[in-house]
């Protein structure tokens, strides 16, 4: 607590116990006090709980400033159904769907967001070599590389994994065939081992 709080606190209390309560003046100049009891306890009661939520309101606004909720550029194309991880100081997004004239495209873009800077890096831009890829179960391994496990192309559930690791043009290539196609599942890196959980063969 700063010395600044620790003074504005002080002089809170002083000028609560500076008030005084109800009262009246007899003739030998004496004040006396005409609250029962139990009202004196109430007031006093009152004036403590007062006194807390002005200390509380002082402490909120010496505070340092937090994060705020700030507007980011939108994503280049509408899209849901990507998967997410990072490259370092990189946001990556890899495939999704959108609609475009009533119609469900499926992509097979990979997007770089940079969170130091607020921007999207187009030149950063690259495709999915294996076509485009939308719900797939996303694990981050560790700060430059991101895998992907199983998904679909809007055709048919994929029985792939896939390992994207270059930070600047995030080229990815299957690496290991699952045996059982699997989407709409959830995973995640433990240990070195990358773990998934649920999903199904046919999200149809």
């Amino acid at each position: 607590m700063n010395e600044r709080l620790i003074l504005m606190i002080k002089q809170l209390f002083r000028d609560l116990g500076s008030r005084q309560r109800p009262g009246v003046r007899r003739t030998s100049g004496a004040f006396e006090r005409v609250m029962a009891f139990a009202k004196l306890q109430r007031t006093g009661a009152l004036q403590n709980a007062l006194a807390l939520m002005m200390i509380a309101t002082v402490v909120m606004a010496a505070r340092p400033a937090l994060a705020q909720w700030e507007p980011l550029p939108p994503l280049p194309e509408p899209n849901g159904g990507f998967a997410c991880g990072h490259h370092g100081s990189l946001i990556v997004l890899v495939g999704g769907t959108n609609w475009a004239g009533g119609k469900k495209n499926w992509l097979n873009h990979i997007r770089h967001f940079d969170s130091m800077t607020k921007t999207w890096k187009p030149e950063f831009d690259a495709r999915l070599p294996g076509g485009p890829s939308a719900y797939a179960a996303a694990c981050q391994v560790n700060e430059n590389r991101l895998t992907l496990v199983g998904g679909t192309d809007g055709k048919e559930s994929q029985a792939k994994l896939m390992i994207i690791d270059s930070i600047k043009t995030s080229e990815g290539s299957a690496i290991k065939d699952l045996g059982d196609a699997v989407v709409l599942s959830a995973g995640g890196d433990v240990s070195g081992r990358t773990l998934i959980v649920g999903g199904t063969s046919d999200a149809a």
